[in-house]
């Protein structure tokens, strides 16, 4: 007899590795680019993904962050904050 399998196992992530997102962090938004698709991990098969806090200026940080918490970097986005890129005359 096989043994049965759970579609949240089977589920896949909104991001690959190498993709840019933001979460809400303070006064701005934190830029992270996924390193690692940790998979339904959490509780009820809530979704990971280990990041890299992008920060200029300061040593990055590596966290485990949920799906539903990253917003997709719009591709007009600047990927190195969070903000649109301003045009120079």
């Amino acid at each position: 007899m096989s043994r049965p399998t759970s579609a949240k196992l089977k589920a896949k992530g909104r991001f690959r590795v190498g993709d840019r997102a933001r979460f809400p962090h303070g006064w701005t938004d934190a830029v992270v680019e996924i390193v690692e698709d940790r998979g339904p991990i959490g509780a009820h098969g809530r979704y990971y993904y280990h990041v890299r806090v992008m920060r200029p200026l300061i040593e990055d940080v590596f966290l485990d962050w949920p799906d539903e918490e990253l917003i997709p970097l719009a591709p007009n986005e600047a990927p190195g904050n969070g903000t649109p890129p301003t045009s120079t005359p």
